[in-house]
């Protein structure tokens, strides 16, 4: 196995993971969706289409006695996530390779789910991870499409369940000239969702 290249740490740049170009949920984009997702102690984390598992990987730091299932169905994106595991020694990372939403029912049931990717299926990847994941569980996604957002929004109104949706712009600069300019990268929404605990009432609207 390679040699560690570096010690991880949260927000990690995106050169730092081995990922086909562009898909990769960004640095910044990152450290939101982890923040959003409060992590802790023990618990597990299922990582919904993974990509190249930056999420994960950067999440094990913060599951200590946890595990993170890292989900997903591209074998050339497996293949990314074996190489980034080993790289960085993420001993809590686990690499589930399967479409969701139909390989997720031989895991542990979650206390927080990240989804990053679900395409055609994500209504249903949603409302699966809705049903497994604990009470005072938190669901988290991002969206680049209008579409996605909706889908999400649609579902998480028709949950009652507490919601939040942040946007955000993320402009870096770069060499122009003799000086630098701003160059934007595609607007993510972060949507994230808190399933009401033990004794809660759900309202549906």
């Amino acid at each position: 196995e390679p040699a560690l290249s570096a010690p991880i740490h949260l927000g990690m740049d995106d050169d730092a993971f081995d990922h086909e170009a562009g898909l990769i949920t960004k640095q910044e984009v990152r450290a939101v969706v982890i923040a959003k997702l409060a992590l802790g102690e023990g618990q597990v984390l299922w990582d919904v289409g993974a990509g190249c598992g930056s999420v994960g990987i950067e999440a094990s730091l913060l599951v200590p006695g946890g595990a993170v299932y890292a989900v997903e169905k591209r074998p050339e994106h497996v293949s990314r996530i074996h190489a980034n595991r080993r790289r960085y020694g993420t001993a809590r990372l686990r690499v589930v390779q399967g479409t969701a939403p139909e390989c997720l029912a031989g895991l542990p049931s979650p206390d927080r789910v990240f989804v990053g990717g679900g395409g055609d299926n994500l209504a249903s990847i949603l409302r699966t991870c809705a049903d497994r994941l604990e009470p005072s569980g938190r669901l988290v996604m991002t969206a680049v499409r209008l579409e996605t957002l909706e889908t999400a929004r649609t579902f998480l109104q028709q949950t009652g369940w507490p919601m939040e949706i942040v946007q955000l712009q993320i402009s870096r600069a770069k060499p122009l000239s003799r000086g630098s300019y701003l160059a934007a990268l595609n607007p993510v929404w972060v949507v994230a969702a808190i399933k009401p605990g033990k004794g809660t009432e759900t309202k549906r609207s």
